[in-house]
Formats: C-alpha cells, structure tokens, sequence
C-alpha cells in the first residue's frame, strides 16, 4: 500500500494512508542509535525530542569443551570469560547441545557453561567495572546514630527477578531484603559466585 505524505492527512488523520505514514514515521524516529566519541552509545530518541539511555546488550559466560592441542579460532582455555552475545541457549532436552556466544570480536559458536551465563546489569561500579548478572558487590552507604554518621558497607549477590523485571542484589545486613540495583548507588565488584562463592557469607540467594 502506497502511503499518503500530504501534510493535510499526516496532520489530520483524515485518511487510513496519512494515519499508517505518521504511525509508521514516529515508530522509526522513536528509537536511534547515535555514535559519539568512537563509541557507540545508545540513545533512544523520543517523540518530541527527549533522550534516554538504553542499556547495552552484553552476555558473558565460562568457555567449556575447549580440547588440548585442538586449534580454535579463539585462545580461550577452559574456564576463561567470554563476553559477547548469546546465540544459542542451553535446552535441557539436548544436554549435549551446550549455550554457545558469539563474541566481542564477531567469533560464533563459543560453548559456554550456561551455568554461569550472565547478562550486563547496565551499571557500572566505582572503578568503572561493568557489573554482570552473577557479580558480589560491596555498597557503600552512610546512616545516622544517635546523630553519629557513620559509613558501613553491604555484600551481596545481583541477580536478575523476573516478577520486577529488574536486577536486585541480595544482602548481608538485611536477609529479608533485596535491594535494587540502581544507577546512583556507590558499588564495588569483589568477585562473582563461581569464582569466589566464599565472599557472600550469609548473602546467598
């Protein structure tokens, strides 16, 4: 179907063709990805001009099934964090088809441990570690006692809950709870659970 540009029918609605054309226009303007800086950085672009950050889509996981004096087109050795996109998931009706990522530098069918698949939270800590689904976090925060402040810090676990559609982190002063992960809040990564489970103490899921 033919769309109708006339400024009378995009502005008005007064055809079917003019409706589809301004729908479709907006659809295409609403998101845009801008490069700056020699980096790309996703800006979502709203009706009338307002931006928001978009978070990047970025998996990692621990390379498996890497067989000695076999050559690969990688040099991961078992173990190693692999960081890319995740191509193919771990279904467990074919245990014998592992997840497989695609990494940074464009090299498909890297099997990975799907265990320890984790995805970008879109946070950053202090030293500008980027922080994955998987990380133990130390915060830092201030409080008030008895009009005393003091500093205290709290570890835990980030995790993706599916029911807030969010990343939470678990906690080590406050069992009950799982605090958000958010934007502003002062964060350090000390380790992750497959690598140093032991630093959780307590905090565990």
């Amino acid at each position: 179907m033919t769309l109708t540009k006339c400024d009378n029918c995009i502005r008005c609605k007064s055809c079917i063709d003019g409706a589809n054309y301004k729908a479709r226009r907006s659809v295409k303007s609403l998101f845009r990805t801008i490069r700056s800086g020699g980096r790309d950085s996703s800006i979502g672009v709203l009706p009338g001009g307002g931006k928001v950050k978009m978070r990047e889509i970025l998996f990692r996981g621990k390379a498996i099934n890497r067989i000695e004096g076999y050559e690969y087109r990688t040099n991961y050795q078992n173990g190693d964090w692999v960081y890319g996109l995740l191509t193919k998931l771990y279904c467990e009706r074919y245990p014998e088809l592992p997840a497989e990522i695609t990494n940074k530098g464009g090299i498909s069918g890297i099997y990975v441990d799907y265990t320890t698949v984790g995805q970008y939270t879109g946070l950053t800590d202090k030293n500008s570690v980027k922080i994955f689904e998987g990380d133990i976090v130390r915060q830092y925060s201030e409080g008030i006692d008895n009009e005393y402040l003091y500093d205290y810090y709290d570890i835990g676990q980030v995790f993706w809950y599916q029911s807030q559609t969010r990343f939470l982190r678990t906690s080590n002063l406050y069992l009950d709870d799982c605090p958000a992960m958010r934007e502003h809040c002062e964060y350090e990564v000390i380790g992750n659970i497959h690598d140093n489970p032991e630093l959780l103490k307590g905090a565990e899921i």
